[in-house]
């Protein structure tokens, strides 16, 4: 007679313990892939709203539909059905009055041939829809102080839109802005085409200038200072994004910083964040990892006709003297900038042409 054996404990915790171990690496695997089906599912739900939007664009004399204190999809009801604003990776209560995607604001109320580069201009997108019927508009696409309000909510990515109708998903890095994975795949929220002179403002012992209008102000010391610390101002507008500032230098003697700044006062150099420094023009880059160039790329004789230029784009900080690149860098950050001069010492030299691009 044969003696049929049971498994031992020992060996109920082993099968238990690889069980375990193979359910702890498939369910993350199988997790994405359902994820990654979703994500197909709300692609094609922003695309058949881009459809709506370009409908409605056309009927309306080609002009987006303007801001409201209504949700942007209620402007669509006619095109298409309630339960294509509900992405099927969140609530399931997504509506054409609470939409679960968000439209950029920055477009509404504009005509479509005053909007540049329709393919990288993000129209309809994946929003955080926490307090977003508080946004102004409601369920809109904006900026806050150092952020868009872009949702990686697919495996750490957003679908977007764009306003010539594609959709791709854009992956975001941790710890990185989601306007740097934006720019990187050529993608913008805010306008960028409008070029205005800079008005200063938060002034200490300076004062600015504006004889032309179209030509660039100027911003001016008015008082001899002994070191750093006492003069310099900053810019009024705002740059989010992408967008640049230029200025020239005046004849004359001194050590005067400028370029961009996060903050509202500035009158000291390390007080700037990225900076063109007069002495031989020199590129002084203060963010991590950081950047010194002793390169001469003018002398004094030069700085009313030499045009320096720092930019954003595209996820790059560009430093540009008369057009030619100086130096271009990824910033793993992208914060809002403002322009600001900081003077030193005998202060005759100011600065003039004073013209920013992309700011609010």
């Amino acid at each position: 007679m044969k003696n049929h054996r049971g498994f031992t404990l020992i060996e109920l915790l082993v099968v238990i313990a690889i069980i375990a171990i193979l359910a702890a690496i498939l369910f993350p695997v199988f997790s994405k892939a359902r994820e990654k089906a979703r994500q197909t599912s709300c692609m094609n739900n922003i695309r058949q709203i881009m459809i709506a939007v370009s409908m409605h664009i056309q009927d309306h004399d080609e002009r987006i539909f303007s801001a409201s204190n209504l949700a942007w999809a209620t402007n669509l009801k006619e095109y298409n059905e309630p339960s294509l604003y509900d992405c099927p990776s969140l609530t399931g209560r997504g509506t054409n009055t609470a939409p679960e995607y968000g439209f950029n604001r920055f477009l509404m109320g504009m005509a479509l041939g005053d909007i540049p580069d329709p393919t990288g201009m993000v129209t309809v997108a994946d929003i955080p829809t926490f307090k977003a019927d508080q946004l102004d508009p409601p369920y809109c696409i904006t900026q806050f102080e150092d952020e868009v309000n872009v949702d990686g909510r697919h495996n750490n990515a957003a679908n977007v839109a764009c306003l010539d109708g594609h959709v791709e998903a854009v992956p975001f890095k941790d710890g990185a802005s989601h306007y740097m994975g934006l720019a990187l795949k050529g993608l913008t929220v805010v306008l960028n085409n409008e070029v205005k002179d800079v008005v200063w403002t938060s002034l200490s012992n300076t004062v600015g200038e504006y004889a032309t209008p179209g030509q660039g102000s100027n911003v001016k010391p008015t008082v001899n200072t002994g070191g750093w610390g006492t003069c310099g101002a900053v810019g009024a507008t705002v740059i989010y994004g992408d967008g640049w500032f230029e200025w020239a230098f005046s004849n004359g003697s001194s050590n005067t910083m400028a370029g961009l700044i996060f903050g509202t006062t500035c009158t000291n150099y390390d007080q700037i964040t990225c900076a063109l420094y007069n002495q031989s023009i020199r590129s002084y880059y203060c963010p991590t990892p950081g950047f010194t160039s002793n390169q001469v790329w003018a002398t004094p004789t030069d700085y009313p006709s030499t045009v320096c230029r720092i930019e954003r784009k595209a996820g790059l900080l560009i430093y540009s003297v008369n057009g030619d690149v100086k130096y271009s860098g990824t910033v793993g950050y992208l914060r809002p900038l403002r322009p600001a001069v900081a003077f030193h010492k005998l202060n005759t030299l100011y600065l003039t042409k004073a013209r920013i691009c992309g700011a609010e």
